[in-house]
Parts: structure tokens; C-alpha cells; sequence
């Protein structure tokens, strides 16, 4: 019994991390799940716990530039 509450912990745990934390933060910033889990991901990877919590933030911002500067072109060409 213990083990099936083991595996049912992570998968649980994998559920929410790669599923519902990346679209709920990804809503909430205005920036896709993928590129959430991708920034949380990566920063975790280079930088751990601080770096999951920082690329989140600062992956929204370079969207968001990269976005409006691409619509800015669309607009100029029109």
C-alpha cells in the first residue's frame, strides 16, 4: 500500500508540474503553457530554484516584446 500511494504521489506531482502549473502561470502572465514550462525548465536547469522562479517572469517579457514588435511590422507592411 505504501507503494501505490508512492506512485500515485508522483504522478500527481507530474500531473501538476508539467501540466497545471504551466497553464495556470502561463493565464495568469499572459504567455503560453509551453514556454512557461520551457523558461521554468531551463532556468531550473542553469540556475535551480531561483532560476525557476526568475525565467518565468522574464521569458513573459521578451514574449511580450518580441510580440509587439512583430505586430508593429505586420502594420508597417500594411
Amino acid at each position: 500500500q505504501a507503494l501505490l500511494s508512492l506512485l500515485l504521489y508522483q504522478v500527481i506531482q507530474l500531473i501538476e508540474g508539467n501540466l497545471i502549473y504551466p497553464r495556470v502561470v502561463g493565464q495568469s502572465i499572459g504567455l503560453p503553457a509551453i514556454f512557461t514550462l520551457a523558461a521554468a525548465s531551463i532556468g531550473g536547469n542553469l540556475f535551480g530554484l531561483l532560476g525557476m522562479i526568475f525565467f518565468t517572469p522574464i521569458s513573459a517579457v521578451i514574449y511580450r516584446l518580441v510580440k509587439e514588435f512583430v505586430v508593429a511590422k505586420e502594420n508597417q507592411v500594411d
